[in-house]
């Protein structure tokens, strides 16, 4: 009778070698496949947005939702005296309530799969009025609740100005949303409609971090830079340039990538936060007699100065407004294109930078 024989230690290690080897192989590819179908979803994410706005606009005289606008009687939120530094209605998360609110988009489309803070999530929603954090009637936070046009409650940053000023808990930090997108105020209002339906108009997309130009110098003066670096992680620019988290939702350690819409419905992941399908003039310098007037590669996180007052700029500049813009105050009387001190507490340098969300 045969003895059976098992394996040797020698053929067992080697066995494992094998295996951990086709792991090692097989893990780098696995991880690529995921953030590939992460940066898919996301651009149907995008693309179901700016769909959202184009539907809305259809029924609106071609506008994009204008909250400060459609709530002109005040039944959503109480008026605010108007001033350069008091905020308007016309911030990120009352923008995203009108879509959800009139069933236009779902809660759902406001979180990229590929989020890297954890307090950034859907609003809970429950039976209770007074408990949920979205209600698609009868908002219990608004003026009116009966003829309210949105739920004021709905946080478009983890540092909603309104919503922590107006009964809610202010000691809880979390946001409903993970995209950016242009400033409802100034010229900016002309690309945030149907009308300007071009390929060269980014409206939304992946919030990023605070660039700086590469040869030095303040990011909103002219002439616009063409090469941009990460904002230093120390003084005003602490965790949001170097350091920023936004890095890490499509891009590196050291480098940003995000879906972004553009107004011809079109969604790109771009690679640099200065596509070059973005050209802006540089209105500063004069064209020579015959030849085209100079332009930039438009960075997506920076109002470069264009040599026009702020209100009256077009360039692209992706952020998310924790408040709105002063209607009628004019982006020349907010600095929003700086960074502030202290993003997370809620308390600036300037506070006029408040109206930015930086994270």
């Amino acid at each position: 009778m045969k003895n059976k024989r098992g394996f040797t230690l020698v053929e067992l290690l080697v066995v494992i070698s094998i295996i951990a080897l086709l792991i090692g192989l097989l893990l780098p590819a696995l991880s690529r496949v995921r953030k590939s179908a992460q940066e898919l979803k996301c651009a149907t994410n995008v693309r179901g947005i700016h769909q959202g706005l184009v539907s809305w606009a259809q029924s609106d005289r071609e506008s994009y939702p204008v909250p400060s606008v459609l709530d002109r009687r005040n039944f959503t939120e109480a008026a605010v005296p108007p001033g350069a530094n008091n905020p308007s209605k016309n911030r990120t998360g009352n923008v995203m309530s009108v879509l959800i609110y009139s069933e236009t988009i779902t809660p759902e489309l406001l979180i990229t799969p590929a989020e890297i803070d954890q307090d950034i999530r859907q609003p809970i929603l429950t039976s209770n009025r007074n408990t949920s954090e979205f209600n698609y009637s009868q908002p219990q936070t608004a003026v009116d609740p009966d003829r309210a046009l949105y739920d004021p409650q709905f946080r478009g940053s983890k540092r909603d100005f309104q919503a922590r000023n107006s009964g809610i808990d202010s000691t809880l930090v979390y946001g409903h949303n993970s995209y950016a997108h242009i400033p409802l105020d100034g010229a900016s209002l002309e690309n945030w409609s149907t009308v300007t339906a071009l390929g060269n108009i980014a409206v939304l997309g992946n919030r990023g971090p605070v660039y700086v130009p590469a040869q030095g110098g303040t990011p909103v003066s002219p002439p616009p830079s063409e090469q941009w670096r990460l904002a230093p992680d120390s003084g005003p620019t602490v965790g949001v340039g170097e350091t920023s988290q936004t890095l890490l939702i499509h891009g590196s350690r050291n480098s940003w990538s995000g879906n972004v819409a553009y107004n011809d419905g079109s969604t790109a992941l771009e690679r640099e936060p200065n596509p070059n399908r973005i050209r802006q003039l540089r209105d500063t310098v004069p064209a020579q007699i015959d030849q085209p007037q100079p332009s930039f590669n438009d960075n997506l996180f920076v109002l470069e100065n264009t040599g026009v007052a702020a209100g009256l700029r077009k360039n692209a500049y992706l952020r998310i407004w924790a408040r709105g813009i002063p209607a009628g105050g004019g982006t020349a009387n907010v600095s929003y294109g700086l960074v502030p001190w202290s993003n997370q507490a809620g308390q600036t340098a300037m506070p006029a930078n408040a109206f930015v969300y930086f994270d």
